[in-house]
């Protein structure tokens, strides 16, 4: 079952990620993380280039997947969730 963490989390990303292309338009076209700091504003975060979480207690990264079809291409956003356990 999902922590409460977890759901909100979803929850942010089904309301303002999911099914959206990101808008980097006004970004700098030459920076490759671009969408990746679209990402990260769309969830409610500052961009940062730490390793230490900062979406609810969990560290959150872009990894995009580059779609193409026979018109198009488009990126495809994705949530993953790795626990880790420490003993």
């Amino acid at each position: 079952m999902a922590s409460p963490q977890e759901q909100q989390i979803v929850q942010t990303f089904m309301q303002n990620v999911y099914g959206k292309k990101a808008d980097v338009s006004g970004m700098n076209s030459k920076h490759d993380g671009n969408k990746g700091h679209w990402l990260e504003r769309q969830m409610g975060i500052t961009h940062n280039a730490s390793n230490a979480p900062d979406l609810l207690g969990f560290e959150m990264k872009n990894q995009t997947i580059s779609k193409t079809t026979d018109t198009a291409s488009s990126d495809i956003y994705f949530i993953s969730i790795h626990k880790e356990i420490i003993a």
